[in-house]
């Protein structure tokens, strides 16, 4: 992995952590002002479908926090083993940069979304049909994208013979 992307994974990291804590700290903050059994995961329509104990709104923070770990893990995993694929060192350089870039990308939203969960049970609202809907796409677009573009690098610096 390069110098640069080591950068931009370590922000990428910090930034998640960041945005999973301050909803962890804003939900306790609004501890008390919830109802004993607030609305805690939301069904097709947006709206809550399981209400519980105050103890299931930390379930964002717990999948968000299990998710960062494992783009973390496999971040810094994928900057230290080889690909085995059969391209030059640049090929190899340039595809294991980019494929922590997009595990970094995907990182960021999927801490982005868990932390608007988050908010939304903390203020007891129901999520917002647009970000809701194009969430999943996005996530997917992010890693279809970051495939074609390692595919591309593959074609371009593949050893032939």
């Amino acid at each position: 992995m390069s110098k640069k992307v080591q950068i931009f994974h370590r922000i990428f990291i910090i930034t998640s952590i960041a945005f999973l804590l301050l909803s962890l700290v804003f939900y306790l903050i609004r501890w008390n002002s919830l109802p004993d059994e607030p609305g805690v995961h939301f069904g097709s329509d947006c709206q809550f479908d399981v209400y519980g104990s105050k103890f299931y709104g930390f379930y964002p923070h717990l999948v968000g926090a299990v998710f960062t770990a494992g783009f973390w893990f496999a971040g810094g995993f994928v900057g230290k083993k080889n690909t085995g694929l059969h391209v030059d060192e640049t090929g190899e350089r340039r595809i294991k940069n980019e494929l922590c870039v997009t595990l970094d990308i995907i990182m960021l939203l999927q801490a982005l979304f868990f932390s608007y969960w988050s908010l939304c049970v903390s203020l007891q609202q129901p999520l917002n049909n647009i970000i809701a809907g194009i969430s999943a796409p996005v996530l997917f677009g992010t890693g279809l994208a970051g495939f074609i573009i390692q595919t591309v690098t593959y074609i371009r610096h593949r050893i032939r013979g």
